[in-house]
């Protein structure tokens, strides 16, 4: 059998993983599965072969069990031994050669794939990954739905699958990475560790993302800047479901336009009649939680069942069309607020008018926020 290079400093970088900065909530691997997980420390070598199998060469691998004796540890060939990756296994990966073919990993759900650096792009597919790291220096392309990604830039990572999350930690003052995705992307953060900041965001759609040289250069129709709202799987219902005429807001109606106020005052009944008559028609708000108009005519769906019925479009809204995550038109979110403030949640569950009330007597006061 051909000996070749030893494993040292990929056990070295492996194990510096573990203590890299901002890294915190990350964890190394899944939780243990039965039977334990194995790691497996995979590189690349055109000469490499073993005797049976002089026609085979290439991506070779050290299997954990062999560590105790890392100078004389024995290399296995890939290509035979791969069946031995179980799903929950472990692999450690790295490349130097110029045209390394494909790294088939098999059909195996990994629990943690660690790409260290390495000066030759290379590609690689598996059944599934749970925590994909590419180390600083890394160049790859990976084939597998991954459910969260840990890179640290400088970095070129392609992801041919869907990726959950992306969490890119830049060490320098400005990110020079470059990631894209042919899947979708449920998430990117990237943190600036010297300044101690970040930016999100989210719902890119498939095949879209694309971040160059350290700025994301999708085109802002294909993501959002907010995340979706955590839908409730149990959501709290109102006791009481208001009618338009009492949700509506004859001070906000008119702080909000001042041509109206200085006619009207607050005489609530004059304003009332100026917004069923031509205000709604105007798509007026007349409270801070839902533009009714907006949001009659931004779900067709609605309207055709309910017409010019605007009772039935409040109701829906503060029953259902809220915890769907539709839009109310308004700078309120009433699932967004509860998601935001488990203190509120815990008291108000997802009872949007409670909510509500409590953003317009103390939240605003307080300084939050929906959003």
């Amino acid at each position: 059998m051909k000996r070749i290079k030893t494993f040292v400093t990929m056990f070295a970088a492996a194990a510096a993983l573990i203590l890299l900065p901002d890294i915190s909530t990350l964890k190394a691997s899944a939780a243990a599965p039965t039977p334990a997980p194995t790691t497996f420390y995979i590189d690349y070598d055109p000469d490499f072969y073993i005797d049976e199998y002089p026609n085979q060469r290439g991506w070779y691998v050290l299997v954990e069990a062999d560590m105790e004796d890392k100078e004389n540890a024995e290399q296995k060939l890939l290509q035979v031994y791969y069946n031995l990756v179980k799903d929950g296994d472990i692999v450690v990966v790295s490349n130097f050669h110029e045209k390394a073919p494909l790294l088939d990993l098999g059909d195996v759900r990994l629990s943690n794939v660690t790409v260290l650096q390495n000066s030759q792009f290379f590609m690689f597919e598996a059944s599934q990954i749970e925590d994909f790291f590419a180390l600083s220096g890394s160049a790859c392309s990976v084939t597998a739905p991954i459910t969260n990604a840990y890179v640290y830039d400088p970095t070129l990572t392609n992801f041919n699958g869907d990726v959950q999350n992306i969490h890119l930690n830049v060490d320098g003052g400005e990110a020079t990475s470059t990631m894209g995705c042919g899947g979708t992307v449920g998430s990117l953060t990237v943190h600036f560790t010297q300044s101690n900041t970040s930016y999100s965001l989210y719902d890119f759609k498939k095949d879209t993302f694309a971040f160059e040289e350290g700025y994301v250069t999708t085109n802002p129709y294909f993501f959002s800047t907010s995340p979706r709202p955590i839908i409730p799987t149990t959501p709290t219902v109102p006791t009481v479901i208001p009618t338009l005429k009492d949700l509506f807001d004859e001070h906000y109606y008119a702080d909000k336009y001042p041509d109206l106020k200085a006619i009207y005052g607050y005489n609530r009944e004059a304003l009332w009649t100026h917004y069923i008559t031509s205000g709604i028609n105007e798509f007026r708000s007349m409270n801070s939680l839902l533009n009714v108009a907006n949001y009659r005519y931004q779900y067709p769906d609605l309207s055709k069942v309910y017409g010019d019925n605007w009772d039935a479009y409040v109701a829906h809204y503060v029953t259902s069309g809220a915890l769907e995550g539709r839009d109310p038109g308004t700078e309120f979110n009433a699932v967004g607020y509860a998601n935001k403030y488990a203190d509120l949640r815990a008291i108000f569950g997802y009872d949007v008018m409670a909510l509500w009330q409590h953003y317009k007597t103390a939240g605003i006061a307080e300084g939050r926020t929906s959003s």
